[in-house]
């Protein structure tokens, strides 16, 4: 029965999904209600239940994640999200000591390298030092957009770096104070004459720190030859 032209306009209705809960031992406040559905238009609006609104005696909330073993990261917004949900709380020991961790691991590192520094606890400052003294709360704090770069805290003629840092954390006790050490790897520069002869007190190999500048011997003897360079 189409006699015209015709334009068409779909309608639609966001679907509603669900959140499940599980506290893991814990108990929401008297008298909460936390949100149960959500759609792809109220996430932006929507929060997730916080600390203030459950608790389980000797631990704090450490947030809610999506897998029963309270992997990867916390779930801070639903934005993005589809389908019915299921969230686990994740519960710490309010002695639980937040702990720092670093990568690379202490060793060789190279001139360029960037010192990662971590703390599995949620919501922990990390405070550092490389100048030999003692991190406090009104010393550095690492942020995990800028790793801390070999290059910047290596002075002049320095070999070897020691990094000292420690966790603080909400409801925890200070973590003890970590300490690291990075020393240059040293490489060996080798030089084949190809039947040719170095200078005078010239060595065959030479070990050379990473990042250093080495100037290369350009006075070599081969009878009957031109030196024209060094070669990879």
């Amino acid at each position: 029965g189409i006699f015209e032209d015709i334009t068409l306009y779909a309608k639609w209705e966001a679907i509603n999904y669900s959140i499940k809960y599980e506290l893991n031992d814990g108990t929401w406040e008297d008298n909460f209600i936390p949100i149960e559905s959500y759609t792809i238009e109220s996430a932006a609006d929507l929060v997730l239940p916080t600390s203030e609104h459950l608790t389980k005696e000797g631990f704090v909330f450490d947030g809610w994640f999506d897998n029963a073993e309270c992997t990867e990261y916390a779930i801070d917004s639903l934005v993005g999200r589809t389908g019915d949900l299921t969230v686990y709380a994740k519960w710490r020991d309010v002695n639980q000591v937040a702990t720092v961790k670093f990568s690379p691991a202490a060793g060789g590192v190279d001139m360029g390298t960037e010192i990662i520094l971590t703390c599995e606890t949620q919501g922990a400052t990390i405070h550092y030092t490389h100048d030999g003294t003692d991190p406090t709360e009104s010393r550095s704090v690492y942020t995990p957009e800028k790793p801390i770069s070999i290059d910047d805290i290596l002075s002049d003629e320095q070999e070897e770096v020691t990094i000292k840092a420690y966790a603080v954390c909400a409801g925890m006790k200070d973590s003890d104070v970590s300490t690291i050490t990075y020393t240059l790897n040293v490489y060996t520069l080798n030089f084949d004459a190809t039947g040719g002869t170095l200078p005078d007190g010239m060595q065959y190999s030479v070990p050379v720190t990473s990042g250093d500048t080495y100037k290369l011997p350009d006075v070599l003897t081969k009878t009957g030859y031109k030196f024209i360079g060094w070669y990879l």
